[in-house]
């Protein structure tokens, strides 16, 4: 994170992107929606340029099948980029929930059903899901963290993805893999940029998502209360400088990185970020009445 530089943008252009997913969420969010559209920009803008690898990434090598095991969420973009600004069917499917994994897990989840294309049957996404157990972690990290505006989709054996927006709470999965499914209590996204770039995409609002994960429950909740958590994403700060020297108001606002520039800075983050989690969590009486 420390090599990548944020796109040098104005304010008004960011503006005018927000503006571009806001109109596609209200073409996808109709009820029942008449068509669907794909954000014509989200193969060509990014807040954060990345390739298609992660270069010079800590990130290596291939799922484990011993020790602790993970599984990686994205989405598979089941259309081509030319498809892009397009109004298509309402009854296509856009986007299948995919989990990267090792081998001895994925037997355990094929043929899991995603939470957001079971209970969301109007949105872009697929009811059933796909497994991959033989994409390395690199790649299966740079699906998972392609994001609406802020990083472009990657490729992954000839075929795009999306980030794990497209189910952030798959606790689906969860009990397909566990007796004990322990999860962060769901939160609100802001109505702002958020929710419409899940809207836009995804066609589902995420907070009526967070409301289902709420209500199907699970056995123990992480409740952290709303703006807690030490962030690393972009800022929007002050260019009073950089706006008098392009004779330019619209860089009055510049785009910061909130990355920190050592390795010390990461773990005082992550640390920060875990004793919040920590001493929110709490012991449910059952999987509905904490």
């Amino acid at each position: 994170m420390r090599n990548l530089n944020l796109k040098d943008i104005t304010l008004v252009d960011f503006f005018a992107q927000v503006e571009n997913l806001r109109w596609d969420a209200s073409i996808n969010m109709e009820n029942p929606p008449r068509s669907r559209i794909i954000p014509k920009d989200i193969f060509s803008f990014s807040l954060l340029p990345i390739t298609n690898e992660l270069d010079q990434s800590g990130v290596t090598g291939s799922f484990s099948s011993s020790g602790i095991r993970s599984v990686i969420v994205a989405a598979r973009m089941d259309f081509e980029p030319s498809e892009a600004g397009q109004k298509l069917s309402p009854r296509r499917k856009l986007y299948t929930e995919t989990y990267f994994t090792d081998p001895d897990t994925a037997r355990f989840i094929s043929g899991v059903r995603s939470f957001t294309g079971s209970n969301f049957p109007l949105s872009a996404m697929n009811v059933n899901t796909q497994v991959l157990s033989h994409v390395s972690l690199m790649k299966a990290v740079r699906a998972s963290i392609a994001e609406p505006l802020l990083t472009s989709p990657p490729l992954v054996d000839d075929r795009y993805y999306m980030g794990a927006a497209a189910d952030l709470n798959p606790i689906y999965l969860a009990r397909a893999l566990a007796d004990e499914v322990i999860a962060r209590k769901p939160t609100e996204f802001n109505n702002f940029f958020e929710a419409p770039g899940i809207e836009a995409v995804f066609g589902f609002d995420p907070n009526q998502v967070s409301r289902k994960v709420s209500e199907a429950g699970v056995d123990r909740w992480i409740d952290v209360p709303e703006g807690t958590y030490p962030s690393l994403s972009p800022d929007a700060q002050l260019n009073i400088w950089g706006a008098i020297h392009s004779f330019n108001p619209a860089r009055i606002v510049k785009f910061a990185s909130l990355v920190p520039d050592t390795y010390e800075g990461y773990l005082e983050v992550f640390d920060a970020q875990y004793a919040t989690a920590y001493k929110g969590a709490y012991t449910a009486g059952s999987s509905h009445h904490p």
